[in-house]
């Protein structure tokens, strides 16, 4: 089943960028989903389109969930940073 996430970002932030097949793409959004034996992610742009590029990851619970953990510990990260000033 396909799974998406997708963000609103605040009027003076810029969209993240991923790089794809045809050059950078903003990404507002990712979306996710098993094929056989491999569960892949993809960026998807502002109109809900999945952009040309995709992350390949072995259907393996193990390896899932090190990748969950490690996306975990950078969560962990960026909230343990203090907070910035405005500019």
């Amino acid at each position: 089943m396909r799974q998406e996430i997708r963000w609103t970002l605040a009027k003076d932030k810029s969209a993240p960028c991923s790089l794809g097949r045809n050059g950078p793409v903003n990404t507002f959004g990712i979306e996710a989903w098993e094929a056989g034996d491999e569960v892949i992610i993809s960026p998807l742009r502002k109109n809900g389109a999945a952009a040309r590029c995709a992350i390949a990851l072995p259907a393996d619970m193990t390896i899932l969930n090190q990748a969950i953990a490690m996306l975990g510990r950078v969560r962990d990260e960026i909230t343990a940073r203090p907070a910035q000033a405005p500019s």
